[in-house]
């Protein structure tokens, strides 16, 4: 989902996952630590000038760190899509902390 932080520099957007209690209370959110180039930044946007109009609207932030979430007694670890593809970012989750990934 996009999650957005709002500051006095200006707003932020991410790619996040949101863990949710039955009850529908919010108890915490993981964004995403690995973006996909070119589709969620692009590093030379300026030096390519096709990607500019492209990229428009779509700056997304990357966290940095791979944090589980709080689920109670246990601690979830989380990856977004993309990131499942990078194993050593993976094994963050339990190296981190979390009994479940």
């Amino acid at each position: 989902m996009p999650a957005f932080n709002r500051g006095g520099g200006g707003s932020q957007i991410f790619n996040s996952a949101a863990l949710v209690t039955p009850q529908g209370e919010w108890v915490g959110r993981y964004d995403k630590v690995h973006l996909v180039p070119f589709g969620e930044y692009c590093r030379f946007r300026s030096c390519l000038l096709l990607l500019e109009g492209y990229q428009r609207g779509r700056r997304v932030s990357a966290r940095t760190s791979h944090a589980g979430l709080d689920a109670g007694a246990q601690r979830l670890g989380t990856f977004i899509c993309y990131e499942s593809i990078f194993p050593d970012e993976v094994r963050q989750g339990p190296l981190q902390g979390a009994q479940f990934w």
